[in-house]
């Protein structure tokens, strides 16, 4: 079965949509109790005029809010963790894909998903995303 490779929106509206993911992640994990979720909810709309103009996907933000004040239970510590590493390994990637440009190659060559988990980023994700992707353009 062939890998499946996960799709990461390149350039700047990439970074700004998981800037808004990461964004929402450490909202709702900052949250100690269901109730400041549903408040944060019922007055969301003051706090996303402001991040949109920043250019935040504020209707994500707010669905991610909103969906997490009406769970029955918070997020647990590991559960923001795992989703604070997916969305800061999309935009490690984004930058990357960038930096890295014409020399994905060298960079596979040299890249070790080990020392990736080790701070913080899904290896993993990163070799399917640039390295995969160049074996294919072979």
């Amino acid at each position: 079965m062939a890998r499946q490779s996960p799709t990461i929106i390149q350039g700047l509206p990439g970074v700004l949509e998981y800037a808004s993911q990461t964004l929402a992640i450490e909202i709702v994990g900052a949250a100690t109790n269901i109730d400041q979720l549903k408040h944060l909810c019922k007055h969301i709309d003051g706090l996303t005029g402001r991040l949109h103009q920043q250019g935040y996907d504020t209707v994500f933000i707010k669905n991610a809010i909103c969906g997490a004040a009406n769970a029955t239970r918070l997020a647990t510590d590991a559960e923001i963790q795992v989703q604070t590493i997916q969305a800061s390994t999309k935009i490690w990637i984004v930058q990357a894909l960038g930096a890295f440009k014409g020399y994905e190659r060298a960079f596979c060559n040299i890249f070790s998903p080990d020392l990736a988990f080790g701070v913080g980023l899904n290896g993993t994700a990163v070799i399917d995303e640039i390295c995969f992707k160049e074996e294919k353009a072979r």
